[in-house]
């Protein structure tokens, strides 16, 4: 993954040891190279809001598909709640 061209995104240098204590913190805000013993190992880029987006709705198809809800009840049951009929 690369980090699309986002200049935004700040780099952060640090070791495997700094990055595990510090992860759940660290994880999202930017772009982070992980080293050990000093030499680069790993980059680990945040997510785009697309690629957020789409790991959500295949999340929640998952999740309809386990409760056997099928395209039709779900449309259905939108258009209910929008005032429509189906």
């Amino acid at each position: 993954m690369s980090n699309r061209g986002d200049h935004n995104v700040k780099t952060r240098v640090m070791s495997v040891r700094e990055f595990r204590s510090k992860m759940s913190k660290v994880l999202g805000e930017s772009e982070i190279i992980v080293t050990k013993d000093g030499v680069p190992t790993a980059k680990i880029v945040p997510l785009s809001p697309l690629e957020k987006l789409d790991f959500l709705i295949q999340k929640t198809r998952n999740a309809f598909k386990k409760a056997k809800v099928s395209d039709e009840e779900i449309e259905e049951t939108y258009l209910k709640a929008r005032g429509k009929k189906s």
